[in-house]
């Protein structure tokens, strides 16, 4: 234990345990000055001020090799940390442990090699590097992480739900000034495996420049690289200039209304689908880093310093669209009855209508805004190679607005489509009762710059691809109830049957009140076969309004 003698009052000046290899990195050292006591805490701190540099520490029976709680000052540097907890079958695995405990207690951990911590059971998980505050009060510590190396923290694969842990911030109810950076974290493994945590408000924490490697969690969980959770700092935590491979998930944001920052990391790949689907919950990550590259000094010290540049960007566009239903030409905008109402659904809903799986949701929030830019309906945008302009690349679930704009989940962002690879594209326009439409002319998305679309008054692909609904002003033909790409009066799969066969009662004269239904065709949240504004007019009238058995083909490829 290092801290004042029993019966003698404290004072406030420094303490340093300083071993053979003080200020020695871990590949340069030489014999070191090694405490490894049969049993029990190699180091325990009980004083402020206190420096423990240049030692090796040995704890395979203990479930710590250094333990401080509430001390200010400390400084853990320099130090081997080995097998901590390999002969502990049960008990919680920390092999670096400082409890905060509330106080203004500052703390530097750094250039520390921790290797091979934890390998039993461990009913409450194993952690290489833990800084936790289990009091009622919130920390304003400043607690530094960095250059330190952590190899192989293991939870026996029976100890169901169990978390093998590299760097475990438990900040309680609250840890201000958290810096994580130039560390690299390899070889977790765990029923839960998690590199980097977070939990508990964390406001303004930094992750920087890390390197986290082989992050495996047993049966359907999934090895993540940084975990944010139980955190209501999260819209204030940067996590950028991190490298992350062999981990499903490099970044998971528990916190489902906070905006992590997130940009320039390295996820192992540069394409926009991967790297999608390497990050989970809401953040930015846009854009990422597109070569793993690393610095000399990168390559041979703890931590990631990218040499590639932070240039990665999905496909992304602005679009411009219009929906005859929905058209109102003495306003020049569509109406929003739908949203109005409270018809619109939460969840894109193109699964029954063009076997779209995304999971795109928009909040209620959203939906609250009126004027030219209220939402009218849900629609979707789709990649469309040049070269194969019949195959679709990408899709993506988005909200039209009364003027045409074709916006994200977010009601203000260009459209991100990140499925697509980036190239030299068409983009197409769907709708789940109106006819498709495309670009005509092909362009290069997936850069920097926002592509723009205009499908009002650019030209389309095909022939009378949309309805004309002013001068120089087109959208979408209405009428497709049956989704078959064919707008048909009469006959097989026509696209008036449904509107019949939608009403509640057999009498044609009935009205579905208060729907968001497909047989809608003037999306005005009613359901009419006869009578004013009806829902089978339009059908006709699109296919030229006098031969009944005419067809209006969709102009997709």
């Amino acid at each position: 234990m290092i801290g004042p003698k029993t019966g003698e009052a404290y004072k406030p000046k420094s303490i340093t345990l300083r071993g053979a290899n003080a200020d020695v990195a871990c590949g340069a050292r030489g014999a070191e000055s090694i405490i490894a006591p049969p049993t029990g805490v190699p180091v325990t701190v009980a004083a402020d001020n206190v420096t423990i540099n240049g030692v090796k520490l040995v704890a395979a029976s203990a479930t710590r090799a250094l333990s401080a709680e509430g001390r200010d000052g400390l400084n853990v540097r320099y130090n081997v940390v080995e097998q901590v907890g390999a002969a502990v079958s049960v008990l919680p695995v920390r092999a670096i442990d400082v409890d905060l405990l509330g106080l203004p207690a500052d703390c530097t951990i750094e250039w520390n090699c921790i290797d091979q911590t934890g390998g039993g059971l461990h009913v409450a998980g194993a952690t290489g590097i833990s800084v936790r505050n289990t009091s009622g009060l919130a920390s304003l510590a400043q607690v530094s992480i960095r250059n330190n190396v952590i190899n192989g923290v293991t939870v026996g694969a029976t100890a169901t739900g169990e978390a093998a842990r590299g760097i475990a911030i438990e900040a309680g109810v609250g840890m201000d000034g958290v810096v994580v950076q130039l560390n690299t974290v390899q070889g977790i493994a765990g029923p839960q495996a998690q590199a980097i945590v977070l939990t508990g408000p964390t406001p303004n924490a930094d992750v920087l420049n890390n390197k986290v490697h082989s992050v495996t969690a047993a049966g359907n969980a999934q090895g993540t690289g940084v975990l944010i959770t139980s955190n209501s700092g999260a819209a204030t935590i940067e996590v950028t200039g991190n490298a992350f491979t062999a981990t499903a998930i490099a970044i998971h944001n528990q916190m489902s209304a906070a905006l992590a920052t997130a940009t320039c990391n390295w996820f192992g790949t540069d394409e926009p689908a991967l790297v999608r689907a390497a990050h989970s919950g809401p953040m930015e990550v846009v854009p990422w880093l597109i070569d793993g590259t690393e610095t000399i000094n990168g390559a041979v010290a703890p931590g990631f310093q990218a040499v590639g540049a932070c240039a990665g960007y999905p496909v992304t566009v602005t679009a411009r669209g219009l929906l005859q239903g929905a058209y109102d030409a003495q306003s020049g905008l569509m109406r929003d009855n739908l949203r109005a109402n409270g018809l619109l659904p939460l969840a894109q809903p193109y699964g029954p209508f063009l076997g779209y799986t995304g999971n795109e949701q928009v909040r209620p929030e959203v939906l609250a805004v009126t004027g030219p830019d209220a939402v009218v309906d849900w629609v979707v945008l789709e990649v469309r190679s040049a070269a194969t302009p019949n195959v679709v690349a990408g899709r993506r679930a988005a909200l039209l607005q009364r003027d045409g704009d074709i916006v994200d989940l977010d009601g203000v962002s260009p459209v991100r489509i990140w499925q697509a690879p980036r190239g030299i594209h068409h983009i197409a326009l769907r709708h789940r009762n109106h006819l498709g439409t495309m670009t005509q002319a092909p362009q290069y998305y997936g850069g920097a710059q926002v592509g723009a679309v205009d499908l009002v008054t650019g030209a389309a692909f095909g022939t009378n691809a949309r309805r004309s609904l002013a001068t120089g002003v087109s959208g979408l033909w209405s009428g497709n109830t049956s989704g078959d790409g064919a707008l048909k009066y009469s006959g097989p799969n026509n696209d008036r049957d449904p509107v019949l066969v939608a009403l509640p009662s057999p009498s044609a004269n009935a009205v579905l009140a208060n729907v968001y239904h497909r047989a809608d065709i003037n999306l005005d949240g009613l359901v009419k076969y006869t009578g004013a504004a009806n829902d089978r007019d339009p059908i006709l009238q699109n296919i030229g309004g006098t031969t009944p058995t005419a067809v209006r083909v969709q102009q997709l490829p």
